[in-house]
């Protein structure tokens, strides 16, 4: 396996290996992981997916930065969903995600998420 660190807004290490590239992410636009997640990388002819299926986490764009930024939308709709939100309409599989996210994922700052506002 092969590690690379590059240069960008986004902390992370680019993984490169047999079963294809992967990339190790640390934080997305105002959220941070405790233990950086590895996500599949997939470039597509519009541009680039990434993966994560333990987290149920699924970005894209045309370029790593933007389906890093797009990842950070995505941590923030699942954290007003089931981190902010009412538990007590949530079945098993709804809290188990929570606690993932509370277990694995943390807010950089203590604004509100929205995802309409650009990430910082």
């Amino acid at each position: 396996m092969i590690v690379l660190t590059l240069e960008s807004p986004f902390h992370f290490e680019m993984l490169l290996n047999e079963d294809g590239d992967a990339i190790a992410v640390s934080d997305a636009g105002p959220f941070g992981f405790k233990r950086p997640i590895p996500f599949r990388v997939e470039r597509t002819g519009n541009g680039i997916v990434l993966g994560n299926a333990e987290s149920d986490l699924f970005a894209s764009g045309r370029t790593l930065d933007e389906a890093l930024e797009d990842l950070g939308s995505e941590i923030g709709m699942a954290w007003n969903e089931y981190v902010i939100g009412d538990d007590s309409c949530m079945d098993g599989i709804a809290r188990g995600y929570r606690q993932w996210l509370l277990d694995n994922v943390y807010r950089c700052d203590s604004e509100p998420f929205n995802p309409r506002t650009p990430s910082p």
